[in-house]
């Protein structure tokens, strides 16, 4: 099958669960393209990918950061097509017809980075607002069939700042909406998405490579928290439930992965609560390291929230490849995590923004290690169950075979 996958950048580090996918669909021998916005601000290195010449395999929009010569440039490509299509070009580049120059820009890179390729079986996209494009392509029968995965902002801030109806074409047109939790789909339906077109596909991991670690030689007792500094990860939540119990639990450390806007704000909070000492931002880092710390922490800490803007989470990867670790697990009541991290089954749950709770939990996890490993054995095998990437690939494929 020729499928191309529509991202907004690629690769992305924050973004493994669809690198992952991509792999996962070449080593079936599928024949995959990606269509993004252009390479990540910052190289990230993805040995895997080259197996399969990712050079002619990824291709970028290449959109003029310069809003003028973005909107020149989108003008000429559609005047380039309108004589040899008339009615698709007329269609896709009509501001008119779809209420936003964004939009239409989109509409048209995308149609012309398309038609460079030889015929697709399928559109995949990553994301609503990619998803408004692959309905529009598929309306103007440049592709045949679309199908669309919502992740989390998607179906949160996006629809708090541009309203519900913004999906209303996409939701009509698409063959296959995918989003990756029940809680996601459940809004769908609310939304008036057809209940037969949804299949709740949630991402995956490579379990058979993140095998349980050994846990009787943990390096002092790690507390780790990971994710890009915005206010939707719950750091600042996080941070706060360490000062609560830093002072009365020996040994103790957080350590933090990421960066981001918030970062400035982080660093104020440990002065202020008197943590320099025991707690590490170590900044972004590499998949490999990443993992690494995942597998010497003594609890693994995802404390998300709703931000102020209404931006949400999906279904964190880091939290599933921590428990494939079989690293105990703390998170927060929020979007569709209660699906993977059933409360005192497979770890711990608090409620966003309760503190307390969330230093309970994380107490409970360090003070009750023989419960902890219970609950982090049973994660392993629900991540085992649920989120195995090389099943959940050919249960795309058989998804996308079937539309």
């Amino acid at each position: 099958m020729r499928i191309a996958v529509l991202v907004h950048r690629f690769p992305v580090l924050s973004e493994t669960f669809i690198i992952r996918q991509v792999v996962d669909l070449l080593e079936l021998g599928h024949d995959v393209h990606i269509i993004a916005d252009g390479p990540p601000d910052d190289p990230v290195d993805m040995p895997e990918l080259e197996r399969f010449g990712m050079a002619d395999r990824v291709h970028y929009l290449r959109m003029p950061r310069n809003r003028l010569l973005r909107f020149a440039k989108t003008k000429l490509l559609a005047w380039r097509y309108l004589l040899k299509y008339p009615w698709q070009t007329f269609i896709y580049s009509n501001v008119f017809i779809w209420k936003s120059v964004s939009t239409v820009i989109r509409n048209v890179y995308t149609a012309h980075v398309l038609r460079q390729l030889d015929p697709m079986d399928v559109l995949h996209c990553h994301f609503g607002p990619l998803g408004i494009v692959g309905a529009v392509m598929k309306h103007c029968k440049i592709v045949p069939k679309v199908a669309v995965t919502l992740h989390g902002y998607d179906m949160s801030s996006y629809l708090q700042q541009h309203g519900e109806g913004v999906y209303q074409h996409m939701l009509q047109t698409a063959d296959r909406l995918l989003p990756v939790s029940e809680f996601w789909r459940n809004k769908l339906q609310r939304m008036g998405a057809d209940a037969s077109r949804i299949i709740v596909h949630r991402m995956g991991i490579d379990t058979e490579a993140l095998q349980l670690s050994e846990r009787s030689n943990l390096p002092g007792r790690r507390i780790l928290m990971a994710g890009r500094f915005v206010e939707k990860k719950g750091i600042a939540e996080g941070i706060a439930a360490f000062a609560q119990i830093a002072d009365d639990m020996s040994g103790v450390q957080l350590r933090v992965i990421g960066d981001g806007p918030l970062r400035g704000e982080f660093e104020q909070s440990l002065v202020r609560l008197n943590l320099q000492g025991r707690v590490n931002l170590l900044g972004s880092c590499p998949h490999d390291v990443l993992l690494d710390e995942l597998r010497r922490a003594s609890v693994f800490v995802a404390p998300s929230v709703t931000a102020a803007d209404g931006d949400m989470e999906g279904l964190p990867v880091v939290l599933m490849e921590a428990m494939a670790f079989g690293t105990p697990v703390v998170a927060t009541r929020h979007s569709g995590i209660p699906e993977l991290l059933r409360h005192e089954v497979t770890g711990l749950l608090a409620d966003e923004h309760d503190v307390a709770g969330l230093a309970g939990c994380i107490r409970r996890i360090l003070s009750e290690p023989d419960e902890a490993e219970t609950m982090a054995r049973r994660g392993r095998e629900l991540v085992e169950q649920q989120h195995n990437s090389k099943r959940l690939v050919q249960e795309l494929v058989d998804i996308l075979t079937a539309m």
